[in-house]
């Protein structure tokens, strides 16, 4: 059975072990095509213009937009995922906490170290 490892050192690439063959290659990064990637904000529809589809999306969906290799647009799908719309609801939190911590004024005390001003 072969096991994908991702491994620690941001590499753009992923591990493929074979334990049974005792070997290990590296998978590089795919070339995908991907032109642009958005996240759905709000249940609705989407409709792609250029080939008249119109799919019901759910917030945090997933719409791709590829491209063929002399760059024309081709079509774009939509990705329906609960693993990929609990991690974007927690970058959210992550994001909103982190600008709220931000606009925090500080000040300094009396032994000259930064802290959270009161109130």
């Amino acid at each position: 059975m072969n096991k994908y490892i991702l491994p620690n050192n941001n590499a753009a690439h992923l591990l493929k072990v074979d334990l049974e063959a005792e070997d290990i290659d590296i998978i590089g990064y795919a070339n995908t095509g991907i032109n642009w990637m958005y996240i759905v904000p709000e249940d609705g529809e989407f409709k792609n213009a250029k080939t008249g589809k119109t799919i019901k999306v759910k917030k945090h969906d997933i719409v791709i937009q590829f491209y063929t290799t002399d760059f024309t647009t081709t079509d774009a799908i939509v990705i329906h995922n609960k693993e990929w719309s609990a991690r974007i609801k927690e970058i959210e939190k992550h994001e909103h906490d982190l600008e709220k911590e931000m606009s925090r004024p500080k000040c300094l005390g009396d032994c000259g170290e930064e802290t959270c001003c009161p109130g």
